[in-house]
């Protein structure tokens, strides 16, 4: 099976639990791109965890009476306190490089699609203005794209067939951002939409969707 690798400036899928194994496919999104996301980011892990932004901190070991100052000790991130999965954090309106592997290694989940409608396998996550989903399974493509502006600027993806879809998109104020993820039988719907006048998006929803129509790995078709 064909792997299509989708960025080589990383933005790791954590904590979704996409099974490994088999070839992947994506396309390139190292776009006419950014040095900052190619410095910025982590790539998208084809076996993702769960993650999210926070400050490095640092343990400095003490020296011993017979020698000099030991080095300093980087901690990990440690995680942001998570609100309800319905609840829409603050998200910026000014546009930052895409998280790192460790940032999105401690992000929070979200997602406000009404209470048992959640698409099956399916997961988001948010950090500053960046919103990562992920659906695992049988993935046979995806239809019904908008709004995700400049691959490699605005939008990642990648993408095993047969096994996981995956998109880390921008959010922006104004906009409605659409992708419908397919399966044989069902798919994961993304619904995001930011009103100008809010100070974040109202909607940031990943539910069940309906059978695709014209399911595709290609922008080409669409």
């Amino acid at each position: 099976m064909e792997t299509r690798t989708i960025l080589t400036v990383g933005l790791l899928l954590a904590g979704v639990g996409c099974d490994q194994g088999g070839s992947a496919a994506s396309k390139d999104a190292n776009a006419p791109a950014a040095s900052s996301a190619a410095t910025a980011a982590s790539t998208v892990s084809a076996a993702p965890t769960s993650a999210s932004v926070s400050a490095m901190t640092s343990a400095t070991v003490s020296a011993t009476p017979s020698a000099a100052a030991a080095p300093t000790a980087e901690a990990g991130p440690t995680p942001e306190p998570c609100g309800a999965l319905s609840a829409i954090p603050d998200v910026p309106d000014t546009a930052s490089a895409p998280p790192t592997g460790e940032e999105w290694g401690t992000a929070c989940p979200i997602n406000n699609q009404g209470a048992g409608a959640h698409a099956k396998d399916c997961m988001m996550k948010i950090k500053r203005e960046w919103l990562q989903v992920t659906c695992r399974g049988e993935l046979i493509g995806y239809e019904k794209f908008e709004g995700f502006g400049q691959s490699g600027a605005d939008y990642y993806e990648q993408h095993a067939p047969g096994q996981f879809s995956s998109f880390v998109v921008r959010l922006k104020k104004g906009k409605a951002q659409k992708v419908r993820m397919c399966r044989p039988k069902d798919s994961g719907s993304l619904f995001v939409n930011w009103p100008l006048t809010a100070s974040k998006p109202s909607f940031v929803a990943l539910g069940i969707g309906p059978v695709c129509e014209s399911p595709s790995w290609s922008l080409l078709s669409r």
